[in-house]
């Protein structure tokens, strides 16, 4: 066991046991979510099929078409923005390892240079070696997700053998679609093509083979917290010759509007709206782009 005085003994105490405090606030500041007030009740609203037809709610749309362009993804290949959006998502749910992992290791290295330190060793050598292990470790976690990532497209499409011969029309219609994007969830629409990612999931389905457009929205309630958070999802269904796909993207509500009435305006319906209450246990973090909550006042 190493030497040291009891004042350098309670400076990497203190110092370790503050590092540990100031990271655990983070695990929770991305649950603070809109509280609503209590006399509103948009899910009400949203069953009853009145939310999407108030004159706030459509002043607000129309303001927001105003500034969002349709734009194509920033990346330059569907690979590419794949991988990358795949990598969002699973920090987003692996985030608190990322941050548990900090105060752990700090109090390690206090055991450790205390206590555990072979005879001659350094203070600062046991240091580089558990901030080698730590940062190891990382590496290696990014480098699994990368490699998963890269195999998304060829995933699906050995699931979807009927379009193998038509893997380069996908990938070029994806690349210069028009991109509706929200944090690691996408909708890429294509003349021919409709592209989807919820960050775990890679769909592509012919756009004349869409026979519906709807409202999917799901209320995730955290127990033990005051405030809700409302998903809004564009759901898809279509039919094809050999196969049916219906599936459910997040997007923010004013998007899917978008997308209703420019691109599939035959097909759309808000008074079928689709409810949906999951309980969790707490929010899951949204990197880059969040959702709007619900529309409730001029505010």
């Amino acid at each position: 066991m190493l030497n040291l005085s009891r004042e350098t003994e309670h400076i990497i105490f203190w110092g370790c046991a503050f590092v540990s405090m100031a990271c655990l606030p983070f695990t929770s500041i991305y649950d603070c979510e809109l509280n609503l007030p209590e006399t509103d009740d948009p899910e009400k609203m949203l069953r009853n099929g009145t939310y999407f037809t108030r004159d706030v709610w459509q002043r607000k749309y129309g303001e927001f078409r105003k500034r969002h362009q349709v734009r194509r993804i920033f990346l330059q290949s569907m690979t590419m923005d794949l991988s990358y959006r795949f990598i969002l998502k699973r920090l987003a749910i692996d985030y608190l390892a990322f941050l548990y992992l900090i105060p752990f290791l700090s109090l390690l290295l206090w055991f450790g240079i205390i206590y555990f330190a072979p005879s001659g060793m350094s203070t600062i050598s046991i240091f580089l070696i558990l901030l080698a292990t730590g940062v190891s470790c990382e590496f290696l976690y990014l480098t699994t997700v990368f490699l998963f990532s890269r195999s998304i497209f060829p995933k699906w499409l050995a699931e979807h053998p009927e379009y193998r011969n038509r893997a380069n029309d996908i990938r070029l219609s994806y690349s210069n679609g028009k991109a509706f994007i929200s944090g690691y969830s996408c909708v890429i629409i294509g003349d021919k093509y409709l592209h989807a990612f919820d960050g775990r999931s890679f769909y592509t389905v012919l756009r004349k083979e869409i026979q519906r457009t709807g409202w999917h929205i799901v209320r995730k309630v955290v127990r033990r917290r005051s405030d809700d958070k409302y998903l809004f999802n564009i759901h898809f269904s279509s039919a094809g010759q050999k196969r049916h796909e219906d599936f459910k993207i997040t997007l923010d509500q004013f998007q899917i509007k978008m997308i209703m009435d420019l691109l599939f305006p035959g097909t759309s319906d808000d008074n079928e709206v689709i409810m949906e209450v999951n309980y969790c246990s707490r929010h899951e973090l949204q990197l880059f782009g969040d959702n709007s909550q619900p529309v409730m006042d001029d505010e």
